[in-house]
């Protein structure tokens, strides 16, 4: 079959729009030495799959996939933006494909057993050419056989212009999740309800992880980034915690991001479980003035942090009845520490002398107050209960969930 015939014979059988969308999609997420072979995996499959099967993904040496019905071998290769320029769409003069790896031991440009013909792609255009018409532009290279192509050897299925005003991009198409996604699969497929499972996850965590040691830091980094928030959203803090502590913050500090070193450690140190963040403040006793601190503090069995602001609707409802709630229970079951996020303390003056059963303490700044910086407050009230130790042992959303959990002691 010729070249132009076979190129007809592609476009007749491959939703083209589709492939274009799916690729375009995929953008430049993939781009990066780790992730290219899966992106030409990801490209080739699709060949296949846009085609209903008639282009058979056969993943061989020198042929990628097979038209069993016309006995015809293709050899698949991908170029971003490779045979027309990204903005305006303009040919380019030559197009240069990569046709062999050597792995540094070439010898020649000859290639055994090629593929009848060569499918060059980009995000949105796709054109072929026979062995024998690239046999001319091939080059001897250290490490394999390239081929410069002129742009008027090849034989296009389709161009730019023809699909250009129908692509979809699917925003929400994100490879490196799905793969997150999988290699937590991969990890629960290795628990076992007769092992301690909190072991068994963060062993096969750190088979992951070291798998990936040796690949470039920002992978590793979007790798183990999304996999750290499918754990975070499987409502697997401990996993995620070790995931975060052992290998996800020393990559945020090798490459200087703080934002996201910041981010893990804060989810970890207001995890269940963990020992809530320390603070201090001035309390007059007895008519002295005395620093006092979260962890020095020791008046109760459970404590409750509550940060509220005097300015806040909400707040004004529920701490009053919180008040109430607290000045009924046994004395040294519960203290409630109440921080006051406030731009000026005067209506907060005012208004503590309501609350003579908390420990009141207050945060200037408001929303920048390095307390509520702590706890990662960005509303009012938000509360924590900590046990006798300080150990965050839970993060009610409301008061009546409050309410409950000291019902329930």
């Amino acid at each position: 079959m010729d070249t132009k015939t076979y190129a007809k014979h592609i476009k007749d059988n491959l939703d083209i729009v589709t492939y274009s969308s799916m690729v375009t999609s995929l953008g430049n997420s993939l781009n990066s030495r780790k992730d290219r072979f899966d992106k030409s995996e990801i490209i080739e499959k699709s060949f296949e799959l846009y085609s209903n099967g008639k282009f058979k993904h056969v993943d061989d040496i020198g042929r990628d996939h097979r038209d069993e019905e016309n006995n015809i071998d293709l050899e698949f290769k991908f170029s971003e933006n490779g045979l027309f320029t990204k903005v305006k769409k303009l040919p380019k003069k030559n197009v240069t494909v990569k046709l062999k790896n050597s792995l540094g031991k070439n010898k020649g440009i000859t290639i055994d057993n090629p593929a009848n013909f060569y499918v060059i792609g980009q995000q949105d255009s796709i054109a072929i050419i026979s062995f024998a018409d690239i046999e001319p532009y091939l080059i001897d290279e250290d490490d394999g056989i390239s081929a410069k192509i002129p742009l008027d050897k090849l034989t296009f299925v389709f161009k730019p212009n023809e699909v250009s005003d129908k692509i979809k991009i699917n925003e929400k198409l994100s490879y490196k999740q799905f793969k997150a996604e999988a290699i937590l699969n991969y990890i629960k497929g290795f628990t076992s309800t007769k092992e301690d499972k909190k072991v068994r996850y963060n062993e096969n965590i750190d088979a992951v992880a070291l798998a990936i040691k040796n690949t470039d830091s920002l992978y590793q980094k979007a790798l183990l980034g999304n996999l750290w928030q499918e754990l975070v959203n499987d409502e697997n803090v401990n996993a995620a915690n070790h995931l975060a502590e052992k290998h996800l913050i020393p990559i945020a500090d090798s490459l200087d991001d703080k934002e996201l070193s910041e981010k893990l450690t804060l989810f970890k140190n207001l995890s269940i479980g963990s020992k809530a963040p320390d603070f201090s403040w001035e309390q007059v006793i007895d008519g002295r003035t005395l620093q006092n601190s979260l962890h020095k503090i020791d008046e109760a069995n459970n404590y409750i942090l509550v940060f509220w602001s005097s300015g806040c609707s909400h707040c004004l409802k529920e701490v009053p009845l919180l008040h109430n709630k607290i000045k009924n229970l046994k004395k040294g079951d519960y203290k409630v520490i109440a921080i006051g996020l406030e731009d000026e303390p005067y209506d907060w003056r005012n208004k503590i002398f309501d609350f003579p059963e908390f420990v009141n303490v207050l945060g200037l700044g408001k929303w920048e107050n390095e307390i509520g910086n702590k706890y990662d407050v960005i509303s009012t009230p938000t509360y924590f209960i900590l046990d006798k130790d300080k150990n965050i042992i839970a993060k009610p959303e409301h008061l009546e969930e409050v309410v409950k959990i000291i019902d329930k002691k």
